[in-house]
């Protein structure tokens, strides 16, 4: 009787185990980075007051809405076996091909296009340029990060020609080296999010788990040692997806108000 007992169970934690799936090969890696608040001096100007909380700080207009007694935490995204596109097309959660979805490129205030030019797939779509002092080429699924500069016309041709992407944003890193951010408040606390170059051609998206001001979110990357990174859209069009180990959709993002209105996603997929 105990015998079966036992054998019972453990039929009973195989069938458990199996209904998870099977681990994929192609699949999204999650890593979180920490870093002490106290190592974020607010400028000298602030004046420290509490808000929404005891335990919340928040310096005047000149830095970050944190815990005081805690750490930024920095989340990454790491695709693993994955190639990257640029789509104005509302990405399907159910093609399991998809492993990582996030927002991109800014959405016009009219709710309607993107902001800038684009290409996606080598379909080139003209928008006005904004503010953005940078932009993403990716060209067979490999991006690459520059800042605004005589040869973005080379760059949009050669999207075109490969049937690759294309997109402008705000550069916040190149070659290692923090980029004045002009359109955002310098100390406004808010969520970031950014498409990152690491390493040899390592390329993931790392997103704040607390809201921080533009100068700290990249002093973070520079900490990190991130060669290159471009912003993506956050605030309230932060909703995005990501598939684990075992294909499972994990939904990220804190403020989701926007969704509806996304014009445009980064998306990184299985490579077959």
């Amino acid at each position: 009787m105990k015998t079966s007992i036992i054998v019972a169970l453990s039929l009973l934690s195989l069938s458990s185990f199996s209904c998870k799936g099977q681990p994929q090969s192609s699949y999204v890696k999650i890593d979180t980075i920490v870093f002490p608040i106290k190592d974020f001096k607010p400028p000298q100007d602030s004046v420290k007051i509490n808000i929404q909380s005891a335990d919340t700080l928040y310096y005047g207009d000149t830095s970050s809405v944190c815990q005081a007694d805690s750490f930024y935490h920095l989340t990454k995204y790491v695709p693993v076996k994955c190639k990257l596109k640029f789509t104005d097309i509302k990405p399907d959660k159910g093609d399991s091909k998809q492993k990582l979805c996030v927002a991109a490129a800014f959405t016009s205030k009219e709710l309607i296009y993107v902001v800038g030019d684009y290409v996606t797939q080598g379909r080139f779509v003209g928008q006005e340029p904004d503010v953005e002092s940078g932009y993403c080429v990716i060209i067979n699924g490999r991006p690459v990060i520059r800042p605004l500069d005589n040869q973005v016309d080379k760059y949009i041709i050669r999207a075109v020609e490969t049937k690759g992407d294309f997109f402008r944003q705000m550069l916040l890193i190149y070659d290692y080296e923090v980029v004045q951010c002009t359109i955002f408040d310098k100390y406004r606390p808010t969520y970031r999010r950014a498409l990152v170059e690491q390493g040899k051609g390592q390329f993931f998206v790392v997103e704040s788990e607390e809201r921080i001001s533009i100068c700290d979110f990249q002093t973070m990357l520079v900490k990190l040692g991130v060669k290159n990174a471009i912003y993506l859209d956050m605030g309230t069009w932060s909703e995005g997806f990501y598939r684990d180990r075992y294909n499972e959709v994990v939904p990220i993002g804190k403020q989701t108000l926007s969704t509806k209105h996304q014009t445009n996603w980064l998306v990184f997929e299985q490579i077959k």
